[in-house]
């Protein structure tokens, strides 16, 4: 285990690397992953898979994880290559795998270019890998304080779904109030049901979840916005 800090603008977090190379039997080492006496589902929140890209056989042993994903289902899912060239046709079957199982493709050695002179694309590489780490709410997280609370605890949310520039601090693809009302309408509308309200909860954002898979990159960002605001608004209502 290797102890990380994770230390954003808005939150710390402690969390625990734990590091495995498999060097036979990937198939072996997943079934004894997902055996429920050995807790592993219990204590993970990420999956992040390393292959080489001029190891073919490391692409089909990915594909032995589905069976994890399925049993653990770990918020932070990622696929990393590294080391050589990946061919075209390996690079659309991985691509293709990964948005099958919900996993981002990080191609390691791949650098940010420059759309002008001040603006650089989207991070790739390193970088996003680091930025996918720092998205995802961990268990234990401690949000930092601040004299106007309530405007940071909605930053905070759209900074760890990506969705605040960390250097300039401004957010991007924001909805509309109503938009903002509708959404919390349908995920907490049914949440004073003393049957299936929680269920209901659950089911929508699965739900939701399930179709920002296949969204283009802004619309993505706009209905995780709508989701995190949500939460937000509900919270300061039931607060007051």
């Amino acid at each position: 285990m290797i102890p990380w800090t994770i230390d954003t603008k808005y939150y710390t977090a402690e969390v625990d690397l734990w590091l495995d190379h498999i060097e036979s039997d990937a198939e072996a080492a997943v079934k004894a992953f997902v055996e429920d006496e050995n807790g592993v589902c219990e204590v993970v929140d990420g999956l992040v898979l390393v292959f080489r890209k001029d190891e073919p056989k490391s692409l089909e042993d990915l594909k032995l994880w589905s069976a994890f994903v399925e049993k653990c289902d770990p918020n932070v899912k990622i696929v990393i290559g590294t080391e050589g060239d990946l061919p075209e046709t390996d690079k659309d079957a991985i691509e293709d795998w990964c948005l099958e199982n919900m996993f981002v493709y990080i191609d390691a050695e791949e650098k940010a270019q420059k759309v002008d002179d001040d603006e650089f694309e989207d991070r790739v590489g390193i970088p996003l890998l680091l930025e996918t780490l720092q998205s995802n709410m961990w268990d234990g997280l401690v949000t930092k304080s601040s004299a106007q609370a309530p405007l940071d605890t909605n930053e905070a949310r759209l900074q760890m779904l990506d969705l605040i520039d960390e250097e300039d601090g401004e957010m991007t693809d924001l909805p509309s109030s109503s938009e903002i009302k509708k959404m919390q309408q349908e995920l907490f509308g049914a949440f004073d049901d003393p049957n299936d309200g929680l269920d209901h909860v659950f089911t929508k954002i699965q739900e939701l979840r399930d179709q920002g898979a296949n969204l283009p990159d802004s619309e993505r960002r706009k209905l995780a916005a709508k989701v995190a605001l949500s939460f937000a608004s509900y919270y300061n209502e039931t607060a007051e």
